[in-house]
């Protein structure tokens, strides 16, 4: 099933449309578009996918032209969804600047003395300076205690695309031991003193990660044991300050079994209880 929602010309209310794709996988569907078009398509055993496209596109990047969009939208098949410690829209405090801090991964919380945490399953540690809100710089660095520990990288963009934005299975290779992210604003004045703000370090809107830990390598090296989890969405942070800073996760999924590579959320089954309506996750 594909359905199609836009803002029409005239009138306040969205325009609404579905329809099945015929034998070649194509869907056609005629409409005059304020701005936006939304698309989506479901399946019975597969993910839900979405996309936005323009109705008009840019002329030399100011004139409006009419546009014809054309959307490729592919399902992921559900193979083999898990039970997960899973936690969405929700933020921490780094309390001390300038030190590694352990965090628990599935119980989502800071080893002591900062927290209830009890494994210090990744090292998150904030360097930079603050001499105020238009003078200040920092670098969060993410690292790992354990060798064969590491995070991996993926894109995937959270506003389209398919609801399991992940792969189904965790990678075996390809993990760094260390990833940081830095951000600053200093404010400047020019030679006729007018102000201006230099900023820099955003969170990417495609950025996401899988993360390897808990591991234990044989005697050869290779991964004997070790757990698997995911972030969706690029890491938020306040940046550096004496009283501590925030880091902001999208979601942060955390796979309890051992040696278990898959990083599909069964929906019904999460480990972590008791936890507020807005930070309940909402894509596997």
């Amino acid at each position: 099933m594909v359905g199609v929602t836009y803002s029409p010309l005239r009138g306040d209310k969205y325009v609404t449309g579905e329809g099945l794709t015929d034998s070649e996988g194509l869907f056609r569907f005629t409409g005059i578009a304020y701005y936006e078009v939304f698309v989506s398509a479901e399946k019975d055993g597969y993910y839900k996918s979405r996309e936005e496209a323009l109705a008009y596109a840019h002329v030399d990047g100011q004139k409006m032209s009419p546009n014809d969009p054309q959307v490729e939208l592919v399902l992921k098949e559900i193979e083999d969804p898990v039970a997960m410690y899973v936690r969405a829209n929700f933020e921490v405090t780094l309390l001390e600047m300038e030190a590694r801090v352990g965090f628990d991964l599935m119980l989502m919380d800071w080893v002591a003395p900062y927290g209830g945490g009890k494994s210090a399953d990744v090292f998150f540690e904030m360097r930079g300076h603050y001499e105020g809100p238009d003078d200040r710089s920092a670098l969060l660095i993410m690292s790992f205690p354990n060798e064969g520990d590491g995070v991996w990288e993926f894109q995937a963009d959270q506003g389209s695309g398919s609801f399991l934005r992940s792969p189904q299975l965790a990678p075996t290779e390809g993990y760094i031991r260390e990833k940081s992210w830095s951000s600053s604003r200093i404010k400047t004045v020019d030679d006729e003193f007018n102000e201006a703000w230099s900023t820099s370090g955003e969170k990417r809107s495609d950025a996401n990660y899988v993360l390897r830990i808990r591991t234990e390598l044989d005697e050869e090296g290779r991964v004997e044991k070790a757990n698997y989890a995911k972030i969706y969405g690029d890491i938020g942070f306040y940046g550096y300050h004496p009283d501590g800073s925030y880091l902001y996760f999208d979601g942060l999924y955390f796979n309890p079994e051992v040696n278990d590579r898959r990083l599909e959320f069964d929906m019904k089954k999460n480990l972590l209880d008791s936890i507020p309506t807005l930070e309940r996750p909402k894509l596997p």
